[in-house]
């Protein structure tokens, strides 16, 4: 069967006639910490031999999620979402090169890979591309007589590929029993706007709490106080159930008048730039989000597959090349810039940072 991860080169005209001389010097090792998004192609296995391709794709980008914490890596089930997303399929992308797939996806690197036996040794030759100058940033192989001897074996060469020198590797155990779920649930608490989040005093039965997911508590009704100077107190009673997460957002009304704002000109709407349905995937949650131009400004909701309802969006800002808005819920922050594919950007959580992309819902 052909899969994703057979596009090789030489095989599909992608080097050209070969060369009569000297074999080529090896590719050089990437100098420091390699930064962007990587993918991983479904690996080739050569006929007759019997293994789970998968599970080493898998274990690849798992090993480079660990010794490249810089890289984003993106899953098996995302690379598919966005290539359907971009109208192609695996078998549309026969007879492309590594790197050319990786710029479909919008890939700052890819890795092929190749499982084949030579003798009574089972080989897995690890192959890095980048993909803005078409340049094979390095080749690794692997051995083993057997699977067990091969999956030892690809967490170095996973190591060398990256220039990562990995000292003393402690053997691998095995990951202890889960514990069991504690009873009881979480209050996400959100506030709103900024200004009040940034002076906010937060208690929940009378104790002192804090923005964000706190608990556990005890299944039943619980008391959320917000204060925040200048701002009119926000008090209610939500409802906690064990195992589950309830969100209390605050939107606190200021106590001072505002000043009526100068008349300024209409700002441009890009709408035809930003407005409608876009796909989105934030740090590997699936989604998508809604964009709608008002006559004052901007609406917006957003949906997560995880989640299973819609959410709304604040602070909407469209500009030439790029879109800022806020998820008040969970107090994230996203800014994206368009690109030839779409939006690609970052977005806080929690203190980190981490990267979405989105693109247009078909």
């Amino acid at each position: 069967m052909r899969i994703l991860g057979a596009l090789f080169l030489a095989a599909l005209g992608c080097q050209g006639p070969a060369a009569v001389g000297p074999p080529p010097t090896a590719p050089a090792k990437p100098e420091g910490r390699l930064h962007g998004t990587l993918a991983v192609l479904e690996f080739e296995v050569v006929k007759g031999v019997d293994i789970d391709r998968l599970y080493f794709s898998d274990k690849v980008r798992g090993d480079v999620g660990r010794l490249a914490p810089d890289l984003f890596v993106m899953t098996r089930e995302s690379t598919e979402v966005l290539l359907k997303a971009a109208g192609k399929t695996a078998l549309e992308c026969e007879g492309e090169c590594e790197v050319e797939i990786g710029r479909r996806l919008s890939a700052d690197y890819v890795i092929s890979g190749r499982i084949a036996k030579v003798g009574t040794r089972l080989l897995l030759t690890l192959r890095l591309h980048s993909t803005a100058d078409a340049r094979m940033v390095g080749s690794e192989e692997a051995q083993g007589r057997d699977a067990d001897e091969l999956v030892d074996g690809s967490d170095a060469a996973v190591a060398r590929l990256l220039g990562i020198q990995v000292v003393n590797a402690p053997p691998r155990k095995e990951p202890p029993a889960p514990a069991p779920a504690p009873k009881g649930g979480f209050i996400e608490v959100s506030v709103y706007p900024r200004a009040a989040a940034k002076v906010a005093r937060i208690s929940i039965d009378g104790k002192p709490s804090r923005v964000g997911r706190q608990g556990p508590f005890a299944a039943g009704r619980h008391d959320v106080l917000v204060e925040a100077r200048g701002f009119r107190d926000t008090e209610d009673v939500t409802e906690v159930e064990d195992g589950r997460t309830t969100t209390f957002m605050a939107e606190m009304v200021s106590l001072a008048p505002e000043p009526a704002p100068a008349p300024a000109p209409a700002p441009p709407s890009f709408s035809d730039t930003f407005a409608g349905v876009w796909q989105i995937n934030a740090n590997d949650w699936i989604g998508r989000f809604e964009l709608t131009p008002t006559g004052g400004g901007w609406n917006g909701r957003i949906w997560f597959d995880r989640y299973g309802r819609w959410e709304p969006l604040l602070e909407i800002v469209p500009a030439a090349d790029h879109l800022t808005f806020y998820r008040p819920e969970p107090n994230q922050a996203y800014t994206g810039t368009l690109t030839s594919s779409g939006l690609s950007g970052t977005f806080t959580d929690h203190g980190g940072t981490y990267l979405w992309h989105a693109w247009r819902a078909k």
